[in-house]
């Protein structure tokens, strides 16, 4: 652990090339640890490919390891890049993971994964989950949910949640269910 706590120190005072070292130093002894680190490294670098490729081998390599709390970041991670590169079932299956594992963020990128596969039960039950936990962009989404099956009041609710805490597109949709609702003095 003292290669990987050095890396560490390197990383903080920006000495990326000298922590990498550290770090790809404890990879040879197969330190999952490490591999998480290098995959952050990269990122930090620019360095998307080499990213990507720490944490296949981390995923890959390790799955029984990993799958608690201290690793949903990470699940979280190689699920964006998964969703990037257009690969949705593998990004949904690392988001399902982190979201498992109440990552917030996991939960309103797998809700998207859904909405984009027309699994619009599970997306919603994914944003409503995400917006339990105060997540911004899934109330805003839940809202939509609502306002599509004509659930008003539902509607209203999560968009004037999202609207408080500075939702512009929330703010918007929310003057459209008063308009709806014939609300006309409280919409302007």
């Amino acid at each position: 652990n003292a290669i990987i706590n050095l890396g560490v120190i390197y990383d903080g005072q920006g000495y990326l090339n000298e922590a990498k070292a550290f770090f790809l130093r404890a990879t040879q002894k197969d330190d999952i640890e490490s591999m998480v680190n290098l995959a952050l490294l990269c990122r930090k670098q620019g360095n998307l490919e080499e990213e990507e490729y720490w944490y296949e081998k981390f995923f890959n390599n390790h799955h029984k390891k990993i799958r608690n709390k201290d690793y949903k970041e990470a699940l979280f991670n190689f699920g964006f890049i998964c969703y990037e590169k257009g690969r949705l079932i593998e990004a949904e299956k690392y988001y399902k993971e982190a979201a498992e594992l109440g990552h917030v963020l996991a939960m309103t990128n797998l809700a998207q994964v859904y909405i984009e596969q027309g699994r619009l039960e599970e997306a919603r039950k994914y944003c409503y989950d995400a917006a339990q936990l105060e997540n911004i962009l899934a109330m805003a989404n839940l809202g939509v949910f609502y306002y599509k099956d004509n659930l008003l009041d539902d509607a209203e609710y999560w968009f004037e949640k999202a609207s408080n805490l500075d939702n512009i597109d929330a703010t918007n949709n929310l003057g459209v269910i008063y308009l709806r609702k014939s609300s006309y003095s409280t919409a302007s």
